[in-house]
């Protein structure tokens, strides 16, 4: 019943934010942004998708801190081929091989990016502490970008 409430708030809310935005912007990509801001995903929620997963055979792994580290880790480790995110931080943790844009929806036409780490660094001939560094330069999860200075200032 809970599960049946939470969709209805979640649609409701959608259509709030999508009637008054899209009246005041005709903006229907930050109708997206900022609908999905509207999702409060609970403990609960988490719970219930391993289960369905286990239920399925899949394997799930909880992260003891950074899901990225624990997914960098799988990586390096070949467990699994690469990591997909959207959060490009993910480089830092040294993963062989990054997938950007995978879970974007189809209707923004964007193509899966996959990125090599060690060819990204041959690249900008960075080691990868250069690399970090040039990273928490142009901002990341953790502090702010440097204001003022674009990343080719940096």
């Amino acid at each position: 019943m809970a599960d049946k409430s939470f969709a209805r708030d979640v649609q409701s809310n959608y259509q709030i934010i999508r009637s008054r935005y899209r009246a005041s912007t005709g903006d229907l990509e930050g109708i997206e942004k900022y609908s999905k801001r509207t999702v409060k995903v609970t403990k609960q929620h988490n719970e219930d998708c391993k289960r369905l997963l286990r239920l399925m055979g899949v394997p799930t792994i909880e992260a003891p801190c950074e899901a990225e580290a624990q997914c960098a880790a799988l990586c390096k480790s070949d467990k699994v081929f690469a990591v997909a995110s959207e959060n490009m931080d993910t480089l830092t943790f040294r993963v062989p091989r990054f997938l950007h844009h995978l879970m974007d929806p189809s209707s923004k036409k964007i193509s899966v990016m996959e990125f090599d780490v060690s060819k990204v660094l041959e690249e900008l001939r960075l080691t990868m502490d250069q690399f970090i560094d040039l990273c928490t330069l142009s901002g990341c999860d953790y502090c702010d970008n440097i204001k003022g200075r674009a990343i080719r200032e940096a």
